[in-house]
């Protein structure tokens, strides 16, 4: 009987381990596109606006790629925007229509990056906490359609050193 409950107990254990393992390390490879870990965070100066990032978003081929759209069911817009620096260092945020992939480089997609991208949900269909989860339709010229699974997530405080 012990060893029953020993073998029920590992086997749980194991499957902990196999799902922590899965939701630590959550995105696509499609091709040569490596898409990993898209996130949101919410905008540090205005409530209920969030913004989507990507821990790495390569390109690892020999071919230049385009992302064009980015769609989800949270938001009725999902729009790619670049942050511009002025002469007195202020920030501006400008849309952009697609991006870029260059071969055998990553594009900085992150919210805490001094320049580089982000996806802005315009106009959310429901609000968004830490914790959720929503699906993200990422097309692209070469590599076509992923589906991908975005994180709300609050930065760690160590990550919060460049805002927006």
């Amino acid at each position: 009987m012990r060893l029953k409950r020993l073998v029920i107990w590992l086997e749980c254990l194991l499957s902990c381990v196999v799902f922590l393992g899965s939701a630590q390390a959550h995105g696509n490879k499609v091709g040569a596109l490596v898409i990993d870990h898209p996130y949101a965070v919410e905008h540090p100066e205005k409530s209920g606006e969030y913004a989507v990032y990507f821990r790495e978003l390569k390109n690892t081929g020999a071919t230049p790629d385009l992302l064009q759209t980015a769609q989800t069911g949270v938001a009725k817009e999902a729009v790619f925007r670049t942050e511009t620096h002025s002469v007195d260092h202020e920030i501006t945020w400008v849309d952009v229509k697609s991006i870029q992939l260059t071969p055998k480089q990553a594009i900085v997609f992150r919210h805490d990056a001094e320049e580089g991208y982000q996806v802005q949900l315009r106009h959310l269909k429901r609000p968004l906490k830490v914790g959720d989860r929503f699906d993200m339709t990422l097309t692209f010229e070469r590599a076509g359609k992923v589906n991908v699974v975005v994180w709300v997530q609050k930065p760690k405080p160590s990550d919060m050193k460049h805002q927006h």
